[in-house]
């Protein structure tokens, strides 16, 4: 199991209408939320969202298989978001961007790997596009453990 992403044991709602990869971005600059929007693209559905509020009406609205938010936005935190979503979307895996690598929230939630991956800003394209595929590929694995928990019944 890769570091960072975590395998929940219960079942993932809405996971039947996931039938491509589905990435959603939440971020308050219109920049961050194109710039990433055009590296993958090609690779992936994306869904953008410029607040929390927004990202909780995609999420109510479709299935993602990763939600990567900014840490600091005006409604909320990205910490917000990820922790709240965990227990309705619990096959969806979050990525946590920041450019305050030393807030003190960051780093309390750093060794806690297995709910977060936190990405610093500003970061590699390549690197970026790799920890996304990392993760789409934790959020199927998930989403296959929770389809067969419940085909078998438990």
């Amino acid at each position: 199991m890769q570091e960072g992403c975590q395998v929940m044991s219960t079942v993932c709602p809405k996971e039947s209408r996931v039938t491509k990869d589905k990435v959603l971005i939440v971020d308050d600059d219109p920049a961050v939320l194109l710039s990433i929007e055009a590296l993958i693209s090609d690779h992936c559905a994306v869904t953008l969202a410029p607040s929390i509020a927004a990202a909780h009406a995609a999420l109510q609205n479709d299935a993602f298989d990763v939600v990567v938010t900014d840490f600091d936005l005006p409604d909320a935190s990205g910490i917000d978001l990820i922790n709240s979503m965990r227990a309705e979307y619990p096959c969806t895996v979050g990525i946590l961007l920041t450019g305050h690598s030393h807030h003190p929230e960051i780093l309390k939630i750093q060794p806690d790997g297995l709910r977060y991956r936190v990405v610093h800003k500003p970061f590699k394209p390549e690197s970026f596009f790799a920890r996304i595929q990392q993760c789409i590929k934790i959020a199927k694995l998930q989403q296959s453990r929770s389809r067969l928990k419940s085909e078998r019944g438990t």
